[in-house]
């Protein structure tokens, strides 16, 4: 069994970590440990998902699998959020990489005045570039291609068709509003209305 924790109690395990205290009591000592083991199974390429992540702590410290999921989140609130902060690693590591590599063919090129040299540096400061993201405008920013417009609905009345605002709909829609104008009175000629109400009704087209 494991003791609810409180806001105070989370406190007191961040000044632990940080060396604002020397101490913790043997309870929060023990949560403490999950937290550091949960942020370090978080790191484990094998582990991609919070669910293995959680069914290893349970195995490990005998928690319920409820438990196990506060102590993922309280992790991710304490140290950070591993799995994003290893693949900003892995991204640094590869761009300095890149950078390395470029310095060498570069330097080889201006000795050898090799056309292979060159390319090979030119080759390592284009995966730079796209290591980091550089060949984009913003690469924080989503890929607008991926992104779906929101679907219109206009919905217009009679009384607003034969008011003079009618005017300044846009031509095409316009066009579309009359086809469809066209559909309900055809509509309503071929059916037997005007035998029932002795009436007639007046489709309100609108003026191009």
């Amino acid at each position: 069994m494991s003791t609810p924790l409180t806001d105070s109690s989370f406190d007191k395990i961040r000044d632990f970590i940080l060396g604002r205290s020397s101490t913790l009591p043997d309870h929060l000592e023990q949560t403490r440990l999950r937290w550091s083991a949960a942020f370090t199974l978080m790191l484990d390429t094998g582990l991609k998902t919070d669910r293995q992540v959680a069914k290893v702590l349970v195995s490990n410290f005998g928690i319920s699998e409820r438990t196990a999921y506060h102590d993922i989140a309280a992790s991710r609130r304490l140290y950070g959020d591993a799995r994003r902060a290893a693949k900003d690693a892995e991204r640094y590591l590869a761009s300095e990489n890149a950078k390395e590599l470029f310095c060498k063919a570069w330097d080889l090129f201006l000795v050898s005045k090799k056309y292979e040299w060159f390319q090979a540096a030119v080759a390592q400061q284009k995966l730079h570039m796209k290591i980091n993201g550089l060949d984009k405008d913003d690469p924080d920013l989503p890929d607008p291609s991926k992104i779906n417009p929101p679907t219109q609905v206009l919905q217009i009345n009679i009384d607003f068709l034969k008011s003079q605002f009618a005017q300044y709909i846009d031509p095409k829609a316009k066009e579309k509003i009359n086809a469809l104008l066209e559909q309900i009175t055809e509509l309503v000629e071929s059916s037997r209305i005007e035998d029932y109400l002795n009436t007639t009704i007046d489709i309100p087209y609108i003026n191009n």
